[in-house]
């Protein structure tokens, strides 16, 4: 796999990664996080357009469905971003993007 596509991937999995850190956080303390508003405009521009290369490199495999889940994930997200399910969207993209590598790395170990 090309680094640069590698480095797509990894991109889209650290957004995941901040949205579930950020929606614990919510959770846990129901403290606004008005601040991060413009953060989170960009994040998801970000995760849309890498989930949309991951799609657009994953088709003709077997794990497309992961690049699928992660953006009705985020899309989603984007909308419920006043209703209380955009929690379970979090998990559920981050699992999706986490599962994608958990893959590649048991593949690569059995070829050893």
């Amino acid at each position: 796999m090309p680094r640069l596509l590698l480095l797509n991937h990894v991109v889209l999995l650290l957004c995941c990664s901040i949205d579930l850190g950020t929606g614990v956080s919510l959770a846990l303390s129901g403290a606004p996080v008005i601040a991060a508003t413009q953060f989170y405009i960009w994040m998801t521009i970000v995760m849309l357009i890498c989930g949309l290369i991951m799609l657009a490199t994953e088709w003709l495999s077997g794990l497309r469905w992961v690049p699928v889940v992660v953006l009705v994930a985020v899309i989603l997200a984007t909308v419920l971003t006043s209703l209380a399910g955009r929690f379970a969207l979090w998990i559920i993209e981050w699992v999706a993007m986490a599962y994608w590598f958990y893959r590649l790395a048991l593949q690569a170990r059995a070829d050893q």
